[in-house]
This record gives structure tokens, sequence and C-alpha cells, in this order.
């Protein structure tokens, strides 16, 4: 005999009963069939969760069994059923339209893996999101998965609305003191955990709270470093084959060394493209005017038109990279003259199938040969896009924008201009 389930008055809301399906009532604190106390009823295992909802202006009832024995379960799922009615103008879905919505913390993690796969979406709330992306997801969740085991919580259990201060608080000196996380690293981490709830709340309809909306952002100082002349030479000069080789702490031995990762960083420094645009550039993106003279090069967007789910040639955002005289004599000395018009992507051409793999290779062959000039500092692939944006800036000032194509000042001013190379530029500035 199952113990008889229990609403306790702390947790009491109207509408949700317990129902015996036996004697086809409500449970009271008498068993309708012995007379006798509730607590020594012979059909516990009869009893549900029940929620009546009436209809306003009317004595009508609209009514559910909850299917769950965990009270907080059912609570959760009496608001939402009353909530649907409400928008549903008290309409009941059917069977079919009824979706039971995991409550495991680690089933819900699960649900918004598939979810940033766009599986069993619609197709109007798809998004195409980048490998790197959900492999990062998954990472957090593995570390949020592995705070609570190294702390004993069943996490396997735990609900998805179990999540408190005390968890929270033990997230938060996970990262900081086991992760070693710097704000940045920590920023990110809370703001993918807030996008997960925000999943649940807005897109799946769960009627919880998002737990990590508590936990506030770390103060960050943006940091934005360029490259400088002469460490670009010097960067391009040890790019070779002999000293390529690098050997990890495990012992394994890495090959940085690319025919084409020269022309893949000077690509980076005289179009202050992403990695996700540069491996995408075709022959056929350069155009040119009536009188065969090069004016620029067309292209994607990539993280914006990821980010807004733009897949249609229509809604797809664009870039127009001005063709500089540097950069034609780049695309000359890399075959242009034997190219132009084609779909040949302009590095790596015969690299046809997962060139998402060029952008690891982008990064990894930039900081290894980076290091090997000795600058004093780490800079990474990303520095070649600010640096062609602030020295843009110093040409056109904040008209810049135009070419970039930011939303705004603001979002260029903090993350792409390097201040302390204009603060140089303006030694000589005088007021009278």
């Amino acid at each position: 005999m199952e113990d008889h389930l229990k609403i306790p008055k702390s947790k009491a809301i109207k509408g949700l009963f317990i129902y015996c399906n036996y004697c086809k009532s409500i449970v009271y604190t008498k068993c309708k069939k012995t007379n006798g106390s509730i607590d020594f009823c012979p059909n516990t295992d009869k009893h549900v969760f029940k929620v009546v909802v009436y209809i306003p202006g009317t004595k009508r009832t609209r009514t559910r069994i909850i299917e769950t024995r965990n009270v907080d379960e059912a609570i959760i799922e009496a608001i939402e059923f009353e909530k649907y009615l409400k928008e549903n103008n008290f309409e009941i879905e059917s069977s079919k339209e009824r979706i039971i919505k995991p409550q495991l913390l680690i089933d819900c993690m699960s649900l918004y893996i598939d979810y940033l796969n766009n599986i069993n979406i619609p197709a109007y709330r798809q998004k195409l999101r980048s490998a790197g992306h959900i492999n990062e997801v998954e990472r957090y969740f593995r570390y949020f998965v592995e705070c609570l085991k190294k702390q004993k919580i069943d996490y396997a259990s735990l609900r998805i609305h179990e999540i408190g201060d005390m968890i929270l608080g033990l997230f938060h000196n996970y990262l900081l003191t086991e992760r070693h996380y710097n704000n940045v690293s920590y920023n990110k981490v809370i703001t993918i955990m807030k996008g997960f709830y925000n999943f649940l709340i807005e897109g799946s309809g769960y009627n919880i709270r998002n737990p990590f909306k508590l936990m506030k952002r770390l103060p960050v100082r943006p940091v934005v470093d360029t490259i400088t002349e002469k460490e670009y030479i010097a960067l391009l000069d040890k790019i070779d084959s002999g000293n390529s080789r690098q050997v990890l702490s495990t012992g394994e031995k890495k090959n940085h060394y690319y025919s084409w990762l020269k022309f893949s960083i000077q690509l980076g420094l005289l179009t202050g493209r992403r990695r996700d645009e540069i491996i995408n550039l075709k022959y056929s993106d350069i155009k040119s005017d009536n009188d065969d003279n090069l004016i620029y090069i067309e292209s994607e967007d990539h993280k914006v038109n990821r980010a807004k789910g733009n897949t249609t040639e229509s809604s797809k955002k664009l870039v127009y990279i001005p063709i500089t005289r540097k950069l034609k004599e780049l695309l000359v000395e890399n075959g242009l003259n034997l190219h132009e018009g084609t779909d040949n992507y302009l590095l790596a051409p015969e690299k046809k199938e997962n060139r998402e793999v060029l952008k690891n290779q982008m990064s990894k062959g930039f900081s290894h040969y980076y290091k090997q000039i000795n600058a004093g500092r780490n800079l990474t692939f990303k520095c070649l896009r600010k640096t062609y944006i602030t020295h843009l800036a110093l040409s056109l000032g904040l008209n810049a924008r135009v070419i970039t194509r930011h939303s705004g000042d603001d979002v260029l001013i903090k993350h792409y201009l390097d201040r302390k190379l204009l603060v140089k530029m303006a030694e000589n500035f005088e007021v009278f």
C-alpha cells in the first residue's frame, strides 16, 4: 500500500485537490469507504492529484488529473493548467497537444540541447547555431553537474525548480576557486545558464523563476589589444614548416603549419572580418565596377545571421569589404587572376568539406607562431579584426561603423577600438 498523497497547508493552492479513483470523490481527512482516518485508507494507490478550475461567470469547470505523485510538480502543473485555460478561452487542449514537460534538471538540459540543435522545433523558431556554441553550452552543463557531484548532491533526481541560493553559491565558488575562471569566463557561464532558464520559461511555458538572475555579472574592463606593424611582419616571417611543432603537456605533438595559414592572417588584417567569414569568402564575392576596377568583397555577417536566424538570401545581413591597394595586391598574389568570378574559396580552395576545422587551425596557428616572436604579451587571431577597425576609425572616425556594420557606436568603442593607440595618435594634439 502506497503512502497517501498529502498537500501541506503551507503549499495548498486554490483548485488543487487529492481525488480517489476508487470512491470517485475528493479525499478529505476521513476515508469514505472505511469511515476511518485517511491514514489507514486501503486504496491510497488510487489517490491522484486533481486540479479544478472554474470558468468565470459560470458554474462550469475544467479539470485535469495530474499524473505525478510529487506535490511540488503537481502545484506547478496545476498553475500551468490554469494559465493555459486563461490564455485559450478555457478550451482544453487535446491529448495530442498535451505535452508533459520534463521536471528533472538533467532532462531539461537535454531538452535545451535539442532546442539548440533545432530538434522538434518548428521552422519559424529555428536558428542556425555554431557547433562551438553548442559544445560550450554542453561543457557548462557538465561543469554544473560536476559541481553538484562534488558536493554529493543527487543531481539525477534534482528538479528544475529546486535550484536555490545554496546551489548557486556552490556553483559560484566552483567556477572561481576550482575552475579559476576570470570575470569574463565567469560571466559567459552565467549568461548561458540564464539563457537556459529563459528558454524553459519563455520558450517552453514553465512556470518557474530564473534562479540565475540572482547571480550578478562580475565587473569587466574591456581590453582591446592590436598588433603592431613590427609584430605583424615578424609573425609572418616566423610561419614556416620548420618550426611548426608543439609538444603538449601530455607529450602529444601538434603541427601548426599549413600552406594557407599566412594568407589567412593577411586576410584577417586586411579585411577585418571574423574567421567564419574568412573561410567562406569566394572569388565570386569580389565585385568590380563597369571598368573592371575592383571595388569591394561582399560577405555575409555570419554572427548576426546565425543569431537572428537569417537563412534566406533576402534576409541575410551583408557587409561590404573595401578593396584597398594592399588587399588587391594580396588577392592577386594568391590567384585572383586565375580564379576571378569562380565559386572557388579564397582560402584553401582545395578543401571542399568540413571547412569549420579551418577556424581552429587559424587560431591555434596564429597563437603558436606569435609566441615565437617573444613580444611579451599574448595576442589571438581576434586582434587582427580589432587592429583593422581601430585604424579604420582613425581614418574615418565613427563613420567606420558604416563599413563594419556595428549596431551602435558604443559597441565599436567598447570592444574594438584600441584606446592606447588612439591616445598615442593624439600626442601632437593642441587645444589652441
